[in-house]
């Protein structure tokens, strides 16, 4: 054990100094990893993938990423009326096809025929429904004895809905459809014809045939950078070896600068000053760690360990230091 702590103490000021340097690459790593990640996914740009029928009135339409200048051109010409701010990018731009099919249905007589007590006011109705016998009724045609004839359409929704869903690893976005036609009128026959098949409120979905959706992929880089100014107060203790003895020594200190996505969300601390003192309260000193790690952000967020070098009364010791953030 004390041959362990002899060779401790021998080599602590080398110790030190290497993880000075590996903690100036790691620092430099991670700046120009940050400049140079300008956004994330860029390399699915100019990739696509396959339009998919899923069922006759559900599709995943087809992908087709992106860069933001084209998506700008395609909706400059399909949303010319809509203006956006500097900041605002164009993310999906899709286009979905759905189909309202020719219908023919042969007929031996009107649908309905009303007559008056009288007859001379008699009239029959022609109801017209979108894809035959169990859609909804979209109009009718009516016809009166003395050959006056009014044609009625009645009142309906286009109700469109998408699912949009993101692989947060690869940055692939899908994006699904479809369509309904909804009756918001009802209509006069409801109430003179017993069992009537009445659609109102009630949601008939469309035939999807096509669609694609224009992506852009790309998403913002969080990057950190260097601030200047990010004081913090940070309390912990130290590995301290000097005059041939290792101990242990809390402390307090002010950490100046910083490197990270915001003043209290740092990845770096830079220039610690600040007091220590020995565990039996003696011996109190100052010391500098020139910066500081977030080694476990994930699970200890405001824990941060590195090398220092501070003055006591009996001399300079060399400093691991652990401290966290208050």
């Amino acid at each position: 054990m004390d041959t362990l702590k002899q060779i401790f103490i021998k080599y602590i000021g080398q110790i030190l100094i290497l993880v000075s340097v590996v903690g100036i690459i790691m620092f430099a790593y991670s700046a120009w990893r940050d400049a140079n990640e300008e956004r994330r996914f860029a390399e699915l740009i100019g990739t696509k993938t396959k339009y998919e029928q899923l069922t006759k009135y559900t599709a995943k339409l087809e992908s087709n990423y992106q860069s933001q200048t084209a998506l700008h051109d395609k909706a400059k010409k399909q949303w010319g009326e809509v203006s956006r701010k500097k900041n605002e990018r164009i993310k999906v731009l899709s286009d979905a096809t759905y189909l309202i099919g020719r219908h023919v249905e042969k007929q031996h007589g009107p649908d309905y025929y009303f007559e008056t007590k009288r007859g001379t006011r008699n009239y029959l109705i022609n109801e017209i429904r979108l894809q035959g016998k169990g859609s909804p009724a979209i109009g009718y045609i009516l016809i009166k004895n003395d050959g006056r004839t009014y044609k009625r359409n009645y009142k309906f929704e286009i109700n469109v809905q998408s699912l949009q869903t993101v692989d947060e690893k690869t940055g692939r976005i899908k994006v699904y459809s479809k369509a309904f036609l909804v009756a918001k009128e009802v209509s006069p026959l409801k109430k003179r014809v017993k069992g009537y098949d009445d659609w109102y409120n009630r949601p008939y979905p469309l035939e999807i045939t096509g669609g694609v959706a224009y992506i852009d992929p790309t998403t913002p880089n969080t990057r950190s950078k260097f601030f200047l100014w990010a004081p913090h107060i940070n309390g912990g203790s130290s590995v301290s070896v000097g005059r041939g003895e290792v101990s242990i020594r809390p402390s307090i200190d002010l950490s100046i600068a910083g490197y990270g996505k915001s003043k209290n969300d740092l990845d770096w601390k830079i220039l610690h000053l600040g007091l220590d003192i020995d565990t039996n309260m003696k011996r109190p000193g100052v010391h500098i760690v020139p910066f500081s790690y977030r080694f476990w952000p994930s699970l200890l967020t405001n824990s941060y360990i590195g090398p220092g070098v501070g003055w006591a009364e009996d001399g300079m010791n060399y400093q691991l230091n652990l401290n966290l953030t208050f």
